[in-house]
This record gives structure tokens, sequence and C-alpha cells, in this order.
């Protein structure tokens, strides 16, 4: 390939990009935010899942109260059966095969051991269990759609990183080529120049590869189709000094909180199995009609009374389900524990990915301008006879690399504060280090959209 075909190809990818570009909306971090806690599926789910705990909350709350029925039955016998019951010796009766019969009924329990008010506590916990975990769920998008963001925008820098260099490169080959033709420089000279800018056209494409996979995952979490064409609006925070959080500092997080909630339901389910060892009252009472169809005699009866049950022996049907209950509680209390020591972990890796950035952020900035100013020298000096094409492609590489890994630690320091705000729970809350995490955008943009009229 020489270099006419290299410059043009070069000029082909830019106009495409630029093309793609000014046809594509831009979406800022806020919006990808906005569209993805509202439209997520996986949160979504959750949503549905938080619904379901809570309307069988209310199904263990109503077990306990009394419960009203009523029943209408038909029957044809073989045989007359006697409308009305005798109560008296020697009393007359009316006899038919087809008779009719209403009640309404109530039925209350009146003793369960315990059962049904653990069952309703153990439902009310496990509610709020659901409830955190979609907290919890919206939370981890929350955090995932921060760094997915900041990561596409480290590349976009990457890129235009990249760009520039390759423009630098393909005006760097028409010099030579005008210096070869005067006889000037070296056939070597336009080699090495054009292997270089193959070489940067590669690492472009494979750069914008990964951006687009970003973007493509964006989109999926933001329940959009991975092929729709989207661009970046924002850029790469600056980063401000942000203290070290102590571990006494956490606040309580959605997922603690939800296997806190499990393990003491797991408890009130065990106190609800064992309830199966004691015995249970009920309370009933019933009244309604009876006649045949032609309406002979009518008769109308009721009834008040009790049930007492006790399983005596069950051949150790109570005690499995006891036991299973008590496996139950002790696995979801180190299930506690252990979310417990992963956020402690999380805040840890945090701390040291913050610290890590900052770092190379200092370090970037003054080797971004030494590594440019580096390259204005070693390319007057080849442009005055005084220096090697290779001087100035190295300096150039480095200007690159210098200006890729300063775009790396921002981004990482972005993503760093969010998994801070995240491992310490303060997602969505005026107190969180990331800007983008320290509201809900989904619940302002409810709220605006109620109160405009």
């Amino acid at each position: 390939m020489n270099s006419h075909h290299l410059i043009v190809l070069a000029l082909a990818v830019s106009s495409l990009e630029a093309a793609h570009g000014a046809d594509a909306p831009a979406l800022t971090l806020d919006d990808c935010l906005r569209e993805a806690l509202s439209a997520n599926h996986a949160v979504l789910v959750r949503g549905a899942e938080a619904g379901a705990a809570k309307a069988r909350s209310a199904g263990a709350t109503a077990a306990r109260r009394p419960r009203f029925s009523l029943q209408g039955t038909a029957q044809h016998t073989t045989d007359p059966l006697r409308v009305a019951p005798i109560t008296a010796n020697n009393q007359a009766g009316v006899f038919a095969r087809d008779t009719w019969q209403l009640s309404a009924g109530v039925s209350v329990p009146l003793f369960t051991a315990g059962r049904l008010v653990a069952e309703e506590e153990a439902a009310r916990l496990l509610a709020g269990a659901a409830s955190g975990d979609l907290a919890f769920a919206r939370q981890t998008l929350a955090v995932r759609v921060v760094a997915l963001y900041e990561d596409a925008l480290a590349v976009r820098a990457v890129i235009q990183s990249l760009d520039q260099s390759r423009t630098t490169l393909a005006a760097q080959l028409e010099r030579i080529d005008a210096l070869l033709r005067q006889q000037k420089a070296a056939e070597v000279d336009r080699l090495r120049v054009a292997v270089r800018l193959a070489r940067v056209e590669q690492s472009a494409i494979e750069a914008r590869s990964r951006r687009e996979i970003a973007q493509a995952t964006l989109a999926v979490l933001m329940g959009r189709d991975p092929a729709a064409s989207w661009e970046l609006a924002g850029e790469l925070p600056v980063p401000v000094a942000s203290p070290s959080i102590a571990a006494s500092a956490f606040e309580d997080r959605a997922d603690e909180s939800a296997a806190q909630a499990r393990a003491a339901a797991a408890a009130k389910q065990e106190r609800a199995a064992r309830a199966g060892w004691l015995p249970s009252v009920d309370a009933a009472a019933a009244w309604g009609p009876r006649s045949d169809f032609d309406g002979r005699e009518d008769y109308t009866s009721g009834f008040v009374g009790g049930t007492l049950s006790w399983s005596i022996w069950d051949l150790g049907r109570t005690a499995a389900r006891v036991a299973e209950a008590r496996a139950t509680n002790r696995a979801r209390e180190e299930a506690a524990s252990e979310t417990t020591l992963q956020r402690r972990l999380e805040l840890a890796t945090a701390e040291a990915g913050v610290r890590s950035a900052a770092a190379r952020i200092d370090a970037s900035r003054l080797a971004v301008e030494q590594a440019r100013e580096s390259l204005r020298i070693e390319q007057r000096k080849y442009d005055l006879g005084q220096g090697t094409i290779v001087d100035v492609l190295d300096a150039q590489a480095a200007a690159v690399e210098a200006e890729s890994l300063r775009a790396r630690a921002l981004a990482d320091h972005a993503i760093s504060l969010a998994s801070r705000d995240f491992a310490t729970g303060r997602v969505f809350t005026a107190t969180a280090d990331s800007p983008a995490l320290r509201a809900d955008p989904a619940v302002n943009a409810t709220s605006t959209a109620s109160t405009t009229p």
C-alpha cells in the first residue's frame, strides 16, 4: 500500500466517523442513567418480584383474620331424603329427591401456637428484603452504567489522540514524498512513516471496536437495541480532592439490609415450623336455609362451634420442617456476614483504585506536556535536517501513549469513586463523591413530570 492509499483510507475513516456522529443522538451520563433505571429489564424483574413479595405479605396478614364464606348446593338423590331433620319422636316430615341449600359461614383461628404470627412477620421481612433487592439492583445498575460510560469516554479520547496522530503522520508522509522528489530524504524514512501510519490505523480501528462494544452494552442496559446508533455527549471529569473513607463511615446498603432481613425471616420461619408440635384451635359458625324445589317445606339451620387439631405423631414431618428451617436460618446468617465482609473488600479495592488513579493523573499531567514538547522539538529538528525520522516517530508514539494513559487514569478515577460510593452505601445520596450518583435521575424525572402543568 503506497502513501496515497494510506492517506485516502485515513480521510475516508474520518469522514465516515463524522457523518455517523452527525446523525446519531448524543446522550449524557444522566440521560443514560435515567433511561437505564427506568427501562432496564433486570430492574423491572426485581420490581415485579418485590410486588409479589408484598402481595405474599398481605396474604400472610389476611390469614390471621376471620374468613367469611357463602355456599350454595343443589342435589338429586336416588332415594327421597328428609328435607328437615327430625327433632322429636314420630315427627312427620317432607321427603324429596331434589333439594337445595344455602349457607353463610365464618371461621376464625383462635390459637395456632404462634404459627400465623411468625408467618406474617416472616412474610413482612421477606417483602422488605425484596424491596432491598430492587434498590440494590438499581444501585448496581447505576454504578455499572457509570463505569461503562466513563470507559467509553476514555476510549473516545484515545481515538481522538490516534486520529490526530494519524493526521500528523499523513502530513509527514506527504512532506517526505516531496523531499524524495527533491532527493532530500531517504526512501527508508517514507517506509518507516508508512508502517507507523498503518499501525496507528490498526490501533484506531481496535479502539473504535471497543467503544462500539461499550456503547452496545450500555444500550442493552438502557433497554435499547444494541445496534441503535448514538453518541457520547460528556467529557472525562476532572478529579477533585477526595478524602479517604473510614470503614466506620458505612451507611446501610440495600443488599446488606436484605440479607439481614432474610436471616430474621428464617428465624421466624423456624418458629412457625416449631408450632407444628402444638395444637391449634379454630372457631366456626354457619347459618342458612334448606328446602326442596317444590317448596313444600322450608328449613333454616345454623351452628356455632370450635375445632381442636393436634398432630400427635406425623412420622417426623414436623421435625424435618424444623430442621430445614433451622439450617436455612443458619445459612442466611452466614450469607449476611459474607455480605458485610464483601462490602469491606469492595471498599478496600475502591480506595486503592482512587489512590492509584489520582497518582497516575498527577504523573500523566506532566508526562503529556513533556511528550508534546518532545514531539515538537524532534519534528523541528527533522525539518532542519538535524534529526532522524525514528526520533520523530518515537516522540509521536510517546505523545499518543501519554495522552491515552491520562484518559485511562481519568476514567479509572471516576469509576473508582463510583465504586467507593457503592461500597459505602452512598449511591443516590447527597454525600456521594461521584456527581452522577448524588441523586436518582429516574426519581427526579418523575417528580419533574408530576409538577409540570
